[in-house]
């Protein structure tokens, strides 16, 4: 039950019918037509512009497919690298902890190992941030990894 691209170019009388009271009260003046609109019907609209738009220009080419997956991609290195950056406050808190008490054996082994935990989530997450910069670029490497050629 698609729309054919012949019914792209035609005019639209149809998104008014079975609209409730609520949906009514809110309208839109076009000045150029002087025609009111409501928000249902200008929704309806738009979405059938952008479905007809889509119709004629044919299917989405690969580039574009292996660009937003890149961009999917980044954008979850980004939420990754700040899950672990929320570790960061905790660790500090921890480190000035045992740095305060006196050395003894075992008060000397977690300062090192608040330490090590510390350092190792700035670096870990930096360097996702940094992958998911290089994502987000999406360059020949990235583009060529995700859509192998069919050779």
């Amino acid at each position: 039950m698609g729309l054919s691209p012949n019914e792209c170019g035609k005019t639209t009388e149809w998104a008014a019918e079975g609209l409730g009271l609520a949906e009514l009260n809110l309208v839109t003046h076009d000045i150029g037509t002087r025609r009111v609109y409501s928000v249902a019907q200008i929704h309806a609209l738009r979405f059938k512009s952008s479905f007809c738009r889509s119709l004629k220009e044919g299917p989405v080419p690969q580039k574009e497919l292996v660009l937003i997956a890149s961009r999917a991609i980044s954008l979850y290195l980004v939420f990754w690298s700040l899950g672990n950056l929320a570790n960061v406050p905790a660790l500090a808190f921890a480190i000035s902890h045992y740095a305060g008490l006196p050395a003894s054996a075992g008060q000397d082994y977690l300062y090192k190992l608040q330490l090590i935990q510390l350092l190792s989530h700035i670096v870990v997450s930096t360097g996702l941030f940094l992958a998911a910069v290089w994502t987000y670029r999406c360059g020949p490497k990235l583009e060529a990894y995700l859509s192998p050629s069919e050779n």
